[in-house]
């Protein structure tokens, strides 16, 4: 069975096999069309490739087909007569297990050996048996937290945000007001190019108000697969409402906007997340988000049952502290 993953540089490609035998890599553009030669990857390259990042814990990553920088691993993949590209397959695959992490310096990537303590900080399951999950425990979800809450200094927004939609549910014109607060603080580097057009979030959530009213009386535990099909329909729907609506990216849209403002409007139900999370748990969406913002929300339901018991009582709900520890951990790397 094929499966989609990413390089670093988020152009997709399909692989079959895994990253602790051998891999087969098909190369695809943003459609999903095929456009290079298939690529077999061996066993033997692969530990290759991991023994030596444990032996140097942090090395340039360098996977120039024709001239890696010196001490790179593709100047070592190079020197065994394997191309330097294979990296662009392995090392995203390797840091979805967990195995490493990865950061840009310049124009070069690099990684660096994820420490034993954090492995076994974590536990792992499996969602739709499409790789591990990582499921923090108490001491690690803890920490992610107080991180946040030491940290982030732009919470005096959600909180007035999730007061207004509160207070103005039922007229979508004060609901789409209540949304822009959050959306241009949170996400003021996409929105800084062009607003999306409140007219048109107003008549989203009009149209789509009763399904909005029944996810914000449920939680996330009661999450069932017949919902499905409803949240990739208000995805979708709140996708095309905020657009931006001028300027030179007109018609550009973000799922992380889309996931906020689903979660404002249904906080105990729909899940935060951007781009580092979604990475982080293998929901690539540049392809198509609906369906990956579904399966990040059976993650968060996995994760919730599973970090529930760690919370002590609080005025938040639980999504939030999720998305409060997934952000800590995962977008600035606090923890």
């Amino acid at each position: 069975m094929q499966q989609r993953g990413f390089t670093f540089t988020k152009k997709p490609f399909l692989y079959k096999g895994s990253i602790n035998s051998s891999l087969v890599i098909y190369p695809i553009n943003d459609n999903g069309q095929r456009t290079g030669t298939m690529l077999f990857i061996d066993n033997k390259t692969i530990k290759f490739i991991k023994n030596a990042i444990k032996e140097k814990g942090i090395i340039q990553m360098g996977a120039c087909r024709d001239n890696p920088p010196p001490n790179s691993l593709g100047k070592m993949l190079q020197g065994m007569g394997k191309s330097p590209q294979f990296l662009s397959y392995v090392l995203p695959l390797l840091e979805q297990e967990g195995f490493l992490t990865s950061y840009k310096e310049g124009k070069a990537f690099w990684v660096k050996k994820t420490a034993s303590r954090e492995i076994n900080s974590i536990n792992k399951t499996q969602i739709d048996g499409k790789g591990d999950i990582e499921i923090p425990d108490k001491d690690e979800f803890i920490k992610g937290c107080n991180a946040f809450k030491k940290r982030e200094k732009r919470d005096s927004m959600y909180k007035v945000a999730t007061f207004l939609v509160k207070h103005f549910w039922g007229s979508p014109r004060d609901m789409s007001d209540a949304l822009g607060i959050l959306l241009f603080t949170w996400n003021h580097a996409f929105y800084r190019y062009g607003l999306f057009d409140y007219d048109k979030l107003e008549k989203c959530i009009k149209n789509n108000i009763p399904k909005l009213e029944e996810f914000r009386n449920r939680n996330i535990f009661n999450l069932k697969r017949d919902d499905e099909r409803d949240i990739k329909n208000l995805f979708n729907n709140f996708h095309k409402a905020l657009q931006i609506s001028e300027g030179r990216l007109k018609g550009k849209s973000s799922p992380v906007a889309v996931s906020k403002a689903l979660h404002l409007l249904a906080p105990d139900f729909l899940p935060l997340w951007d781009n580092k999370i979604a990475q982080a748990y293998g929901c690539y969406y540049s392809v198509n988000p609906a369906e990956e913002y579904v399966r990040f929300c059976r993650i968060v339901k996995a994760i919730a049952e599973q970090v529930k018991d760690f919370i002590s009582p609080t005025d938040k709900t639980i999504l939030k502290l999720i998305d409060e520890y997934n952000y800590s951990k995962y977008t600035q790397e606090w923890i």
